[in-house]
């Protein structure tokens, strides 16, 4: 008997002892007392206790008691900061017969410890507590608010970055994770706003792995930091703003590569609360420094001088800058691309002027590099190997190894951009334009051609052009010849284009093929374009300028003759013989009995085997129509049509002396579009004196 008093006095001791251990710095909450009562819903009975954990009335503990029908009770219980609860999404909801409250952490963190029957089974991010009425659930919200509200004031509190990036270097260290130890320094970087992550671990085989993670700050999003649990494993992971690959990775000696999130472990719940909160607040609260230049001078020399070698894969790329320092000067780029089939450079020209502002920032996770392009696309970035062009291109990348060196870069760019000037000359004066034109067309090599250009302004012919061309490929040499009047160039089609390795200028007279072309000094059939070559974009701008100056210098709106004498005699001087490789028109105009009105026109056509055919053609000028008069020209014959006004057959035609049916029109033939304008001009004037 007195054996059984004593182990009875044995266990009660041995119980009480376990009960005072598991409950010391548990008290149960006054405040939420009214919420313990039993809710029944004929399947299960349910039974809530509330505690405050280590004394700290912000920490709490709700215990479940669910038990069936017949009498088997489970408990679970879940330990939280009532501050890291988010007031916006508590709720409840009727469903059967219970109102289920609805209890969230702020932004879906893991942050809820779970306990199945006092065991450690887990993490939540929410709960959810049964009630049997909804006032009671209703007012239940509404205590909770009130204590985050005051809870949330004796949290461990972040006042500034400084303060919290302090603490997180003190705070985050080496832990142990499924056996493993993993070394975590995590320390500031050169900048206030870049941070430095180091993890030495080792991997499957036992090799020391060292991991070197750089990042800006301002770039984690404050929403992806979150708190992830893999069975007993705590880490904090961040997470780059919209999945951006923008922190710099180093793993042992190998290339940097580029990642889009990093992994902080812990091994207590409570750090990795505070860790989690402290990033969260240490990113929302830290924004980006940059540098700002004065002059392009200033800010190309801080892109030259922070250009250097970067590995891209399994190529190595040492780039280089020089520039020319001036608003409007050159900028050569050069990048030596090393790899296993041996080195070779590339060499990049370009004006700050014809490169666009939005300058691209482009991060995989093998690479990272900055891309400028032109404006409008346009392919003005010249690309060169040994000297010799192989394309031109419109964008140019410059590779980078470190995110915030390449934002510097890109607003250095942006700068010398915004300060630079075009480089096209004022052709104020029709002398000057002349003078710029004849010594611009310079020698262009593409490949094994050598293309030589010259151009030839004659003012006395109003502004006429001669461009010769000689391409010299291969030890032969073919010359060209082209005749063009600037009045007939088109300025819709004066553009600047580029086509592979070719730079040009194309001079067009639009539809009206009225450029005589010659081939070997042979005549071809005439064209509506030739072009111009260059090897420098700005020399075809100013070229383009010159151009359209002394196009508009020479257009002429209307041509007429001083008199009817100056008139007749331009006719008579230039209706003559025309040939040409197949035919020749033998032409002549004459007065009819006198009459300075009625005009007789004789054309002898004469074919390659020397048959001849004598047209004539009689009419009166005041029945032209000059208003529908015109040119046209077919292969390399230019006509000038004459016809009458509301197309009345009142030409009286000859053929090799025998009579035809009256007509309406008749062709005369030149060889020159200025002389076929002029004799439209000088009909116009002898018409006008006839009315």
């Amino acid at each position: 008997m007195k054996t059984t008093i004593f182990r009875t006095i044995i266990l009660i001791v041995i119980c009480t002892f376990f009960i005072q251990g598991f409950t010391r710095g548990q008290d149960k909450i006054s405040w939420l007392s009214d919420y313990t009562t039993e809710v029944n819903t004929g399947t299960y009975t349910y039974q809530y206790n509330f505690y405050s954990v280590d004394n700290n009335s912000c920490k709490i503990k709700i215990e479940e008691i669910k038990t069936d029908k017949k009498g088997k009770s489970s408990t679970t219980t879940n330990v939280f900061y009532l501050s890291d609860l988010d007031p916006k999404t508590l709720s409840f909801k009727p469903s059967g017969k219970l109102i289920v409250t609805a209890l969230e952490i702020k932004l879906s963190q893991k942050f809820i410890s779970v306990y199945k029957d006092e065991n450690l089974d887990g993490y939540s991010s929410s709960l959810t507590i049964n009630m049997d009425d909804v006032d009671k659930a209703r007012s239940f919200i509404e205590v909770l608010k009130s204590k985050i509200t005051n809870c949330g004031e004796t949290d461990v509190q972040w006042t500034s970055a400084p303060e919290t990036f302090t603490w997180l270097i003190n705070n985050i260290g080496e832990i142990s994770v499924n056996g493993k130890t993993i070394g975590q320094k995590f320390n500031k970087g050169d900048k206030s706003y870049l941070a430095q992550f180091d993890t030495k671990s080792q991997d499957s085989k036992g090799n020391q792995v060292l991991s070197n993670y750089l990042f800006d700050l301002s770039d984690i999003d404050p929403r992806g930091i979150t708190l992830v649990i893999s069975g007993n494993n705590l880490k904090t992971e961040l997470q780059v703003k919209d999945k951006k690959y923008y922190i710099a990775e180093k793993i042992n000696d190998e290339a940097i590569t580029f990642t889009r999130e990093i992994e902080i472990y812990s091994d207590d719940i409570e750090k990795a609360r505070n860790i989690t909160n402290a990033l969260i607040y240490l990113v929302s609260n830290t924004k980006s420094e940059r540098k700002e230049w004065t002059n392009s001078s200033q800010s190309l020399t801080f892109v030259k001088d922070n250009l250097k070698e970067v590995s891209v894969g399994s190529e190595s790329h040492k780039q280089s800058l020089v520039f020319e320092d001036t608003p409007s000067g050159l900028i050569t780029f050069t990048s030596e691309v090393t790899s296993s089939k041996g080195t070779s450079a590339e060499v990049s020209s370009f004006y700050l002027n014809d490169i666009s502002p939005e300058i691209e920032l482009n991060v995989t996770s093998k690479y990272a590099d900055i891309e400028i392009k032109t404006k409008d696309n346009a392919k003005y970035i010249k690309i060169t190997n040994e000297g010799k062009i192989q394309t031109y291109n419109n964008s140019l990348k410059i590779y980078l190894d470190n995110i915030d060196m390449a934002r510097d870069m890109m607003l250095a760019l942006k700068s010398a951009i915004s300060s630079s000037k075009s480089g096209v000359q004022e052709f104020a004066t029709f002398e000057k334009s002349i003078q710029w034109l004849t010594k611009a067309p310079v020698e262009v090599v593409i490949d094994s051609k050598k293309i030589i250009q010259s151009l030839v302004i004659t003012p006395n012919n109003e502004n006429s052009m001669e461009l010769q061309i000689t391409t010299e490929e291969g030890g032969t040499t073919l010359k060209e010849q082209y005749f063009i009047y600037p009045e007939d160039i088109s300025p819709e089609d004066l553009v600047i284009k580029v086509s592979g390795k070719k730079l040009y200028l194309p001079l067009s007279t639009g539809k009206l093929k009225y450029i005589k072309a010659y081939k070997e000094n042979e005549l071809q059939n005439f064209v509506t374009e030739t072009e111009i070559l260059f090897e420098d974009v700005l020399m075809a701008k100013n070229f383009q300028a010159a151009i359209l100056s002394v196009h508009n210098k020479s257009k002429t709106e209307k041509r007429s003759f001083k008199d009817k004498v100056a008139a007749w005699d331009y006719l008579v001087k230039h209706l003559v013989k025309i040939e040409n490789s197949s035919e020749s028109f033998d032409q002549q105009i004459e007065k009819i009995e006198g009459n300075e009105c009625k005009l007789k026109y004789t054309r002898i056509e004469t074919d390659s085997k020397g048959a001849s055919s004598e047209y004539i053609f009689e009419f009166t000028l005041t029945d032209i129509d000059q208003d529908k008069c015109s040119i046209s020209v077919s292969g390399k014959e230019i006509k000038v049509n004459l016809i009458t006004r509301d197309r009345q057959k009142l030409i009286k035609p000859y053929k090799n002396g025998e009579a035809e049916n009256f007509c309406y029109d008749f062709d005369m033939y030149f060889e020159d579009v200025l002389v076929a304008k002029k004799v439209l001009a000088a009909f116009s004037t002898l018409t006008s004196s006839c009315k």
